[in-house]
Protein backbone atom coordinates (compact mmCIF):
# COMPACT_ATOMS: atom_id res chain seq x y z
CA UNK A 1 0.00 0.00 0.00
CA UNK A 2 1.26 3.22 -1.04
CA UNK A 3 1.86 5.81 1.96
CA UNK A 4 0.44 8.57 -0.10
CA UNK A 5 -3.58 7.09 -1.24
CA UNK A 6 -3.99 9.94 -3.94
CA UNK A 7 -1.79 12.66 -5.88
CA UNK A 8 -3.72 15.65 -7.22
CA UNK A 9 -2.15 16.77 -10.30
CA UNK A 10 -2.87 20.20 -11.70
CA UNK A 11 -1.59 21.22 -15.29
CA UNK A 12 -1.17 24.96 -15.55
CA UNK A 13 -0.17 27.44 -18.05
CA UNK A 14 0.11 31.30 -17.11
CA UNK A 15 -2.55 30.70 -14.25
CA UNK A 16 -1.54 33.07 -11.62
CA UNK A 17 -4.91 34.57 -10.86
CA UNK A 18 -6.48 30.80 -10.81
CA UNK A 19 -3.81 28.66 -9.69
CA UNK A 20 -4.19 29.59 -5.54
CA UNK A 21 -8.18 28.63 -5.44
CA UNK A 22 -7.33 24.65 -7.29
CA UNK A 23 -4.94 24.33 -5.17
CA UNK A 24 -6.48 25.08 -2.15
CA UNK A 25 -9.90 23.27 -3.05
CA UNK A 26 -7.12 20.03 -3.10
CA UNK A 27 -5.87 21.02 0.15
CA UNK A 28 -8.87 21.27 1.90
CA UNK A 29 -10.33 18.41 0.83
CA UNK A 30 -12.74 17.12 3.72
CA UNK A 31 -11.50 13.58 3.51
CA UNK A 32 -9.00 10.71 5.91
CA UNK A 33 -7.18 10.05 2.78
CA UNK A 34 -3.51 10.98 2.71
CA UNK A 35 -3.27 13.24 -0.39
CA UNK A 36 0.29 14.64 -2.77
CA UNK A 37 -0.73 18.07 -4.50
CA UNK A 38 1.57 18.34 -7.71
CA UNK A 39 1.13 21.51 -9.84
CA UNK A 40 2.95 20.96 -12.92
CA UNK A 41 3.91 24.75 -14.29
CA UNK A 42 3.58 24.61 -18.62
CA UNK A 43 6.25 27.54 -18.97
CA UNK A 44 4.20 29.88 -17.79
CA UNK A 45 5.72 33.13 -18.25
CA UNK A 46 3.64 34.95 -15.12
CA UNK A 47 4.83 33.53 -11.91
CA UNK A 48 2.47 30.65 -11.86
CA UNK A 49 4.64 27.76 -10.54
CA UNK A 50 6.41 30.56 -7.91
CA UNK A 51 2.79 30.71 -6.75
CA UNK A 52 1.95 27.32 -6.02
CA UNK A 53 4.77 27.11 -4.34
CA UNK A 54 4.26 29.55 -1.70
CA UNK A 55 1.18 28.17 -0.74
CA UNK A 56 1.83 25.11 1.03
CA UNK A 57 4.91 23.02 1.76
CA UNK A 58 2.83 20.17 0.83
CA UNK A 59 2.76 21.15 -2.85
CA UNK A 60 5.20 20.09 -5.06
CA UNK A 61 5.71 21.74 -8.74
CA UNK A 62 7.41 20.80 -11.28
CA UNK A 63 8.31 23.03 -14.08
CA UNK A 64 8.87 22.78 -17.71
CA UNK A 65 10.88 25.27 -19.34
CA UNK A 66 8.58 25.77 -22.49
CA UNK A 67 4.85 25.55 -23.10
CA UNK A 68 4.51 21.34 -23.98
CA UNK A 69 0.81 21.21 -23.53
CA UNK A 70 -1.65 19.55 -21.55
CA UNK A 71 -0.96 16.18 -22.08
CA UNK A 72 2.58 16.24 -21.33
CA UNK A 73 2.27 18.23 -18.50
CA UNK A 74 0.14 15.31 -16.74
CA UNK A 75 2.54 13.13 -17.99
CA UNK A 76 5.22 14.59 -16.01
CA UNK A 77 3.34 14.66 -13.01
CA UNK A 78 2.01 11.26 -13.31
CA UNK A 79 6.32 10.32 -13.37
CA UNK A 80 6.51 11.44 -9.85
CA UNK A 81 3.01 10.71 -8.83
CA UNK A 82 3.19 8.31 -5.74
CA UNK A 83 -0.55 7.53 -4.78
CA UNK A 84 -2.55 4.78 -4.95
CA UNK A 85 -5.51 6.94 -7.32
CA UNK A 86 -4.59 9.86 -9.45
CA UNK A 87 -6.89 12.81 -9.64
CA UNK A 88 -7.11 15.41 -12.25
CA UNK A 89 -7.75 18.96 -11.77
CA UNK A 90 -7.55 21.99 -14.68
CA UNK A 91 -5.49 25.05 -13.05
CA UNK A 92 -8.96 27.28 -13.68
CA UNK A 93 -11.51 24.79 -11.73
CA UNK A 94 -11.73 23.42 -8.48
CA UNK A 95 -12.72 20.79 -6.09
CA UNK A 96 -15.95 20.14 -3.96
CA UNK A 97 -14.82 19.68 0.18
CA UNK A 98 -16.41 16.22 -0.60
CA UNK A 99 -14.40 15.27 -3.87
CA UNK A 100 -12.03 13.09 -2.78
CA UNK A 101 -14.28 11.29 -0.05
CA UNK A 102 -16.83 10.28 -2.22
CA UNK A 103 -14.82 8.87 -5.05
CA UNK A 104 -12.78 7.20 -2.86
CA UNK A 105 -15.81 5.40 -1.34
CA UNK A 106 -16.99 4.43 -3.90
CA UNK A 107 -13.93 2.88 -5.71
CA UNK A 108 -13.01 1.05 -2.29
CA UNK A 109 -16.71 -0.44 -2.22
CA UNK A 110 -16.26 -1.46 -6.41
CA UNK A 111 -12.62 -2.97 -7.11
CA UNK A 112 -13.89 -3.48 -10.36
CA UNK A 113 -13.95 -0.08 -11.22
CA UNK A 114 -10.81 2.23 -12.20
CA UNK A 115 -12.04 5.37 -12.51
CA UNK A 116 -15.13 7.93 -11.25
CA UNK A 117 -15.88 11.01 -12.34
CA UNK A 118 -18.78 13.32 -11.30
CA UNK A 119 -21.16 16.24 -11.59
CA UNK A 120 -19.74 19.84 -11.98
CA UNK A 121 -20.96 23.35 -11.21
CA UNK A 122 -20.59 25.95 -13.87
CA UNK A 123 -21.99 29.06 -12.60
CA UNK A 124 -23.98 27.55 -9.71
CA UNK A 125 -25.76 25.55 -11.86
CA UNK A 126 -25.27 22.06 -11.15
CA UNK A 127 -24.64 19.72 -14.43
CA UNK A 128 -24.75 15.70 -14.66
CA UNK A 129 -24.00 14.45 -17.75
CA UNK A 130 -24.97 10.52 -16.84
CA UNK A 131 -26.00 10.13 -13.25
CA UNK A 132 -28.15 12.94 -11.08
CA UNK A 133 -28.14 13.90 -7.70
CA UNK A 134 -31.97 12.02 -7.69
CA UNK A 135 -30.14 9.14 -8.78
CA UNK A 136 -28.04 6.01 -8.33
CA UNK A 137 -24.46 6.09 -9.57
CA UNK A 138 -24.14 5.37 -13.18
CA UNK A 139 -21.68 2.39 -13.75
CA UNK A 140 -20.06 1.06 -17.53
CA UNK A 141 -19.52 -2.33 -17.37
CA UNK A 142 -18.41 -1.88 -20.92
CA UNK A 143 -17.12 1.95 -21.32
CA UNK A 144 -15.86 1.29 -24.38
CA UNK A 145 -19.04 1.18 -25.83
CA UNK A 146 -20.65 4.23 -23.43
CA UNK A 147 -18.09 5.93 -24.93
CA UNK A 148 -18.92 5.65 -28.14
CA UNK A 149 -22.55 6.28 -28.42
CA UNK A 150 -22.05 9.38 -25.93
CA UNK A 151 -18.76 10.91 -26.83
CA UNK A 152 -17.39 11.88 -23.41
CA UNK A 153 -19.60 12.81 -21.15
CA UNK A 154 -16.57 12.53 -18.46
CA UNK A 155 -15.65 15.80 -17.09
CA UNK A 156 -11.05 15.77 -16.44
CA UNK A 157 -11.59 17.82 -12.99
CA UNK A 158 -14.08 15.09 -11.43
CA UNK A 159 -11.63 12.20 -12.74
CA UNK A 160 -10.30 9.71 -9.94
CA UNK A 161 -8.26 6.83 -11.41
CA UNK A 162 -6.93 3.74 -10.08
CA UNK A 163 -2.87 4.62 -11.00
CA UNK A 164 -1.70 1.33 -12.14
CA UNK A 165 -4.73 1.13 -14.97
CA UNK A 166 -3.78 4.22 -15.95
CA UNK A 167 0.16 3.71 -16.36
CA UNK A 168 -0.85 0.12 -18.05
CA UNK A 169 -2.42 2.28 -20.66
CA UNK A 170 0.88 5.12 -20.63
CA UNK A 171 -0.62 8.12 -19.97
CA UNK A 172 -1.31 10.83 -22.41
CA UNK A 173 -0.83 10.94 -25.83
CA UNK A 174 1.43 14.05 -25.94
CA UNK A 175 0.70 14.81 -29.73
CA UNK A 176 -2.81 15.68 -28.79
CA UNK A 177 -3.45 19.32 -27.97
CA UNK A 178 -7.25 18.91 -26.70
CA UNK A 179 -9.20 15.52 -26.70
CA UNK A 180 -6.25 13.76 -24.87
CA UNK A 181 -8.80 12.91 -21.88
CA UNK A 182 -10.88 11.32 -24.57
CA UNK A 183 -8.21 9.36 -26.18
CA UNK A 184 -7.02 8.33 -22.74
CA UNK A 185 -10.31 7.18 -21.37
CA UNK A 186 -11.00 4.99 -24.79
CA UNK A 187 -7.73 3.39 -24.02
CA UNK A 188 -8.15 2.64 -20.21
CA UNK A 189 -11.72 1.18 -20.79
CA UNK A 190 -9.89 -2.56 -21.64
CA UNK A 191 -8.93 -2.44 -17.75
CA UNK A 192 -12.04 -2.19 -16.02
CA UNK A 193 -15.75 -0.38 -15.45
CA UNK A 194 -16.10 3.06 -15.42
CA UNK A 195 -18.43 5.36 -12.91
CA UNK A 196 -20.38 8.52 -12.86
CA UNK A 197 -21.67 9.57 -9.40
CA UNK A 198 -24.52 11.48 -8.44
CA UNK A 199 -22.94 14.01 -6.47
CA UNK A 200 -21.13 17.55 -7.67
CA UNK A 201 -17.14 16.72 -7.92
CA UNK A 202 -15.77 20.06 -9.10
CA UNK A 203 -16.82 23.53 -9.88
CA UNK A 204 -15.70 25.24 -13.12
CA UNK A 205 -14.55 28.58 -14.93
CA UNK A 206 -15.93 28.78 -18.30
CA UNK A 207 -13.20 31.64 -20.00
CA UNK A 208 -11.82 32.14 -23.10
CA UNK A 209 -8.57 31.60 -22.06
CA UNK A 210 -8.87 28.65 -20.38
CA UNK A 211 -10.45 26.54 -23.47
CA UNK A 212 -8.87 24.47 -26.29
CA UNK A 213 -8.81 26.09 -29.41
CA UNK A 214 -11.21 26.09 -32.03
CA UNK A 215 -9.28 24.26 -34.46
CA UNK A 216 -8.01 21.63 -33.01
CA UNK A 217 -11.31 20.77 -31.11
CA UNK A 218 -13.11 20.61 -34.34
CA UNK A 219 -10.42 18.40 -35.96
CA UNK A 220 -9.23 16.08 -33.09
CA UNK A 221 -11.85 14.28 -31.99
CA UNK A 222 -12.50 12.55 -35.18
CA UNK A 223 -9.41 11.25 -35.29
CA UNK A 224 -9.42 9.70 -31.95
CA UNK A 225 -12.62 8.46 -32.27
CA UNK A 226 -11.78 6.69 -35.64
CA UNK A 227 -8.66 4.73 -33.90
CA UNK A 228 -10.83 3.36 -30.78
CA UNK A 229 -13.80 2.72 -33.50
CA UNK A 230 -11.33 0.33 -35.64
CA UNK A 231 -10.25 -1.56 -32.14
CA UNK A 232 -13.60 -2.15 -30.65
CA UNK A 233 -15.24 -5.23 -30.47
CA UNK A 234 -18.38 -4.21 -31.59
CA UNK A 235 -21.73 -5.77 -32.19
CA UNK A 236 -23.58 -4.61 -35.32
CA UNK A 237 -26.37 -3.31 -33.19
CA UNK A 238 -23.52 -1.01 -30.72
CA UNK A 239 -21.99 -0.27 -34.47
CA UNK A 240 -25.25 1.52 -35.61
CA UNK A 241 -26.10 3.18 -32.29
CA UNK A 242 -22.41 4.90 -32.39
CA UNK A 243 -22.63 5.73 -35.86
CA UNK A 244 -24.30 8.80 -35.18
CA UNK A 245 -21.81 10.38 -32.97
CA UNK A 246 -18.62 9.11 -35.70
CA UNK A 247 -20.47 10.71 -38.87
CA UNK A 248 -20.62 13.53 -35.88
CA UNK A 249 -17.11 14.15 -35.17
CA UNK A 250 -16.19 13.79 -38.98
CA UNK A 251 -18.63 16.03 -40.05
CA UNK A 252 -17.33 19.04 -37.96
CA UNK A 253 -13.75 18.00 -38.48
CA UNK A 254 -14.65 18.49 -42.27
CA UNK A 255 -16.48 21.70 -41.60
CA UNK A 256 -13.48 23.03 -40.49
CA UNK A 257 -11.56 22.33 -43.75
CA UNK A 258 -13.62 23.62 -45.75
CA UNK A 259 -13.49 27.11 -43.49
CA UNK A 260 -9.77 26.77 -44.48
CA UNK A 261 -10.19 25.43 -48.03
CA UNK A 262 -8.27 22.40 -47.94
CA UNK A 263 -9.69 20.54 -50.42
CA UNK A 264 -6.79 17.84 -50.64
CA UNK A 265 -7.73 16.88 -47.19
CA UNK A 266 -10.96 16.47 -47.39
CA UNK A 267 -10.61 14.02 -50.27
CA UNK A 268 -8.31 11.91 -48.03
CA UNK A 269 -10.68 12.66 -45.17
CA UNK A 270 -13.08 10.44 -47.40
CA UNK A 271 -10.81 7.37 -47.32
CA UNK A 272 -9.96 7.74 -43.67
CA UNK A 273 -13.25 7.80 -42.53
CA UNK A 274 -15.22 5.94 -44.90
CA UNK A 275 -16.86 4.03 -41.88
CA UNK A 276 -18.68 6.96 -40.17
CA UNK A 277 -20.66 8.74 -43.79
CA UNK A 278 -22.82 7.16 -46.30
CA UNK A 279 -22.12 6.84 -49.83
CA UNK A 280 -24.02 9.90 -50.90
CA UNK A 281 -22.51 12.26 -48.37
CA UNK A 282 -19.19 10.90 -49.11
CA UNK A 283 -19.81 11.98 -52.45
CA UNK A 284 -20.94 15.18 -51.67
CA UNK A 285 -18.13 15.91 -49.85
CA UNK A 286 -15.64 14.41 -52.61
CA UNK A 287 -17.46 17.12 -54.77
CA UNK A 288 -16.74 20.32 -52.50
CA UNK A 289 -13.14 19.05 -52.24
CA UNK A 290 -12.94 19.10 -55.99
CA UNK A 291 -14.96 22.56 -56.39
CA UNK A 292 -11.81 23.98 -53.65
CA UNK A 293 -9.51 22.44 -55.15
CA UNK A 294 -10.46 23.71 -58.67
CA UNK A 295 -10.85 27.58 -57.13
CA UNK A 296 -7.80 27.19 -55.15
CA UNK A 297 -5.16 26.62 -58.12
CA UNK A 298 -2.89 29.26 -59.54
CA UNK A 299 -3.92 31.18 -61.81
CA UNK A 300 -1.85 31.14 -65.45
CA UNK A 301 -0.89 34.31 -67.24
CA UNK A 302 -2.77 34.44 -70.53
CA UNK A 303 -0.71 34.69 -73.45
CA UNK A 304 -1.49 37.37 -75.91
Amino acid sequence: MSAVDVSVIIPAHNRASMIGDAVASALNQDTDATLEIIVVDDGSTDGTGDIAAAIDPRVKVIRHETARGPGAARNSGLAIAQGEYIAFLDSDDGFTRQHIANSLSFLHANPRVILSAAGTSINNTSVFMLSSAASAPVVWDNPLRGLLITGNPLQTSTLVVRANAIRQCNGFDESLFCTQDYDLLLRMTEFGGFAHLNSIGAWRRISPEGQMTKRDARLNPALVYARAWRKANLSNEDRKWARPMFANYVRMRLAQLVREKQGKAIWNDMATFKEALTWPERMVWRMAALVLWLFSRPKTASTP
